[in-house]
This record gives C-alpha cells, sequence and structure tokens, in this order.
C-alpha cells in the first residue's frame, strides 16, 4: 500500500541483519519519530554486541599483560640493594640492652626526644603541686583525727599538737587549720606544770589564733 512505510531487509557479507524504515507517503510523523528510534535503538545493540566481542578478545591478553608486569617487579625487588641483608657486629650484651632502652624511650626525624626527660620534668611539677595544697579529703582525716586526740590523754594531745606543726608549711593558710593548731597549744599550755612553757604555748596560740581571724574573719 502507499500509505505505509517500506521496510527492506539487507544482508551482508555475512554480518548482523540490518532493517531500514522507508517512509512512505501520507504515514504519521509521530509514528515515523517512534520507528526511527527503534532503528537507532537495533544499531546501538549491534555496535554493542561488536564491543562485548573485542572485549571478551582482549581480556585474556590483558592478564598476560599483568601477570608481566607482576613478575618484573618481584624480580626488581630481589635484585634491588634496598633488599639485601647487612651484616651486624655483635655487640656486648649490656650494650644492646642499653641501646634497646634509649630507642624505645624513643626517636623523632628531627633528632632523639626520651621519655626519660619527659618524666624528669614532670616529676617536680607533680611534686610542686602537692606540696601547694594537699587533698581536701586529707585535710579533712587529719583534722578529724586531732579532734579525736584534742578529747584524749594528756598524751594524745601532745601528739595532736606534734602533728599539727608538722603539717604547719601545708596548711598554713587554712583557718580551720589554724585554729586546731591553737586549740592544741591551749591544750599543752594546761597540762604543762612549768611557767616558761606554758607561757611559750600561750604566747604561740594567741598567734596563731590571730592568723585564723585574719584569714577568714567570720
Amino acid at each position: 500500500r502507499g500509505s505505509w512505510p517500506g521496510f527492506y531487509h539487507s544482508h551482508t557479507n555475512g554480518q548482523e541483519s540490518d532493517i531500514m524504515l522507508v517512509d512512505g507517503p501520507g504515514f504519521p510523523r509521530g509514528q515515523a519519530e517512534v520507528l526511527e528510534r527503534l532503528e537507532a535503538l537495533i544499531q546501538c545493540v549491534s555496535e554493542l554486541k561488536e564491543e562485548m566481542k573485542s572485549l571478551k578478545t582482549a581480556l585474556p591478553m590483558l592478564q598476560d599483560h599483568v601477570r608481566e608486569e607482576l613478575r618484573g617487579r618481584n624480580e626488581t625487588r630481589r635484585v634491588s640493594p634496598l633488599h639485601k641483608a647487612t651484616p651486624r657486629r655483635k655487640r656486648p650484651a649490656g650494650a644492646s640492652r642499653a641501646e634497646g632502652q634509649s630507642s624505645e624511650e624513643g626517636e623523632s626525624e628531627g633528632g632523639y626526644i626520651t621519655a626519660l626527660t619527659d618524666s624528669e620534668e614532670e616529676e617536680p611539677r607533680e611534686e610542686e603541686e602537692s606540696c601547694e595544697e594537699l587533698p581536701e579529703v586529707q585535710v579533712s582525716l587529719l583534722l578529724d583525727r586531732v579532734d579525736r586526740l584534742h578529747l584524749g590523754s594528756d598524751r594524745e594531745k601532745r601528739e595532736s599538737l606534734n602533728i599539727l606543726l608538722e603539717q604547719k608549711e601545708e596548711l598554713g593558710q587554712n583557718s580551720a587549720f589554724l585554729w586546731r593548731l591553737a586549740r592544741a597549744y591551749c591544750d599543752v599550755h594546761d597540762i604543762c606544770s612549768a611557767q616558761e612553757e606554758k607561757k611559750r604555748h600561750a604566747e604561740n596560740g594567741k598567734q596563731v589564733g590571730q592568723e585564723a581571724v585574719s584569714l577568714n574573719p567570720t
């Protein structure tokens, strides 16, 4: 019929069959575009098949090429002087141990930085912090202990004063500690028999009491 498109089948040299669309007179343009797209799709499928065939042919060659490259790299590593073992001289056991310890302490690219140096710097710092301020828990335990000794015998009262005097350098800025120390001086003053000793404890107790008031007037 003259109103329908014509289809022509061609076969050339054993290749895939091609379909050619010939638009006939009076055929709607929208249907013709659809047929053109189908023809283009068939052509793309044919080209894709050819590419797949080429890829299948190239894969075995690619595997052989990769094997050759890996074999060449392995041979290069074996011949490379960097992988040859260098003999080491035997050293005394004491020297080897000393070197092992120094190497473990740390080595950086810019030079040697030993962990020993860092620890030596940290230890004085920790000691200074502990001398500046005792933990609150230890202070509380100390005050509880001297409170119990204050209620005990004469010997325990003297022991309380000695304990407080040992901690005066560290806790001399603690008003609660200073009040305990002033009280301990009063306790020892009361149990002393020598006037000179009584006078000395009374003066010391008065001075410590004034320090406590200056720290905490309330």
